[in-house]
């Protein structure tokens, strides 16, 4: 929990900075900087270091073999029995111990993939080895916290009857296939596959980079005790959107979810607030650095990077974004990524491999 709410507040300045928040004084155009900054890191010439992964035929040959895996052709199997992995298409009666059949417990030409967890523990386990055409007998218990109480704790025996096998087989790589994605060859589709895994490569590098420059702001520069309140307010509600949006993928509310990672309320307000302040001061620290570089984004800039990005912010138009959010929260998301980057274009930068970026965590740990 503790480990989650710290990259979720990591993040927070470069990512929650794109919803609007509409209070007045949160923008840092606003801000004066140097009121909250006593003293500033010497961000030219920092060292810095992370891996980057290598972009090699092995690595280009596994994800294409992995993405061929995602489009699987089922193909009918007659020439031996259920087992894991395949898809049994299935009748069933679940019935009671005195050959009742319950509610909820019959079903025809259901399609279930062995394996998947999807049927009460042992129903999957208990098609094992049976052949098209048999009827079995799975004998089981519903769990005690099962979500119909009538059949919580309750032996039962569901009476199956198989109908048909498939087994999945990845697809081929073909141009027909690849087609599906905009190629018109596998030499293109080849080539497009580079590029993304090209792009993923240095944005994850570029990203390392990025967090090492945040936590040396955190641990190098001074501030006042205070930070501007609207600015505070503005990413608390950000991380706690964050939160809210994490602890909804459990199906849960961020109270719950809270309670049951072992976090007293009082610890996440703490921890919370923490994050609010510190988010706040790495927008200050980068507000103070583009005033002294006289770096900016212009109207020009803004409006570009809203036209090509208005789509991932999940609108229709970049009208429809303009009107619904305020652009300046996006003009101050342009300078942070504006000044990391000038930090790191005159960093001295060193690029490992992954598992020598891997040894050297280990060994921090340690």
């Amino acid at each position: 929990m503790k480990r989650v709410l710290a990259i979720l507040m990591s993040v927070s300045m470069m990512a929650a900075i794109l919803a609007g928040c509409g209070e007045e004084g949160a923008n840092l155009n606003s801000i004066d900087a140097e009121k909250y900054v006593t003293s500033l890191f010497e961000y030219k010439g920092i060292e810095l270091s992370a891996a980057k992964e290598e972009i090699d035929d092995e690595y280009i040959d596994s994800y294409i073999d992995f993405i061929l895996s995602q489009y699987p052709n089922y193909v009918e199997v007659t020439d031996r029995p259920v087992g894991y992995g395949d898809t049994a298409n299935i009748d069933y009666v679940g019935k009671d111990m005195d050959g009742v059949a319950f509610e909820g417990g019959t079903a025809q030409g259901y399609d279930l993939i062995i394996g998947s967890g999807m049927f009460v523990p042992g129903f999957e386990d208990g098609l094992v080895g049976a052949n098209v055409g048999d009827t079995v007998d799975v004998e089981l218990t519903f769990p005690e916290n099962y979500h119909n109480a009538d059949l919580a704790a309750q032996d039962v025996v569901f009476t199956v009857t198989i109908n048909k096998i498939t087994t999945p087989e990845p697809a081929e790589l073909t141009d027909e296939f690849v087609a599906q994605f905009g190629n018109t060859s596998v030499e293109e589709f080849r080539n497009s596959v580079v590029i993304a895994l090209e792009d993923s490569a240095n944005a994850n590098f570029e990203n390392e980079l990025q967090k090492q420059i945040i936590d040396i702001i955190l641990e190098e520069c001074e501030f006042t005790e205070e930070v501007p309140e609207a600015l505070f307010n503005y990413y608390k509600d950000q991380i706690y959107a964050n939160f809210e949006a994490y602890a909804a993928n459990y199906g849960v509310d961020v109270d719950t979810y809270v309670e049951q990672s072992g976090m007293t309320k009082e610890e996440f307000e703490e921890n919370l607030k923490t994050g609010a302040t510190e988010s706040a001061r790495e927008a200050l620290v980068c507000k103070m650095i583009a005033d002294k570089e006289g770096i900016s984004v212009s109207d020009e800039e803004l409006e570009q990077g809203i036209q090509e990005n208005y789509m991932n912010f999940g609108y229709a138009t970049p009208e429809e974004y303009k009107e619904a959010e305020n652009v300046e929260d996006y003009r101050d998301y342009l300078l942070t990524a504006k000044v990391l980057s000038y930090i790191i274009d005159n960093a001295n930068v060193t690029t490992v491999s992954p598992e020598a970026a891997s040894e050297a965590t280990t060994e921090a740990a340690e």
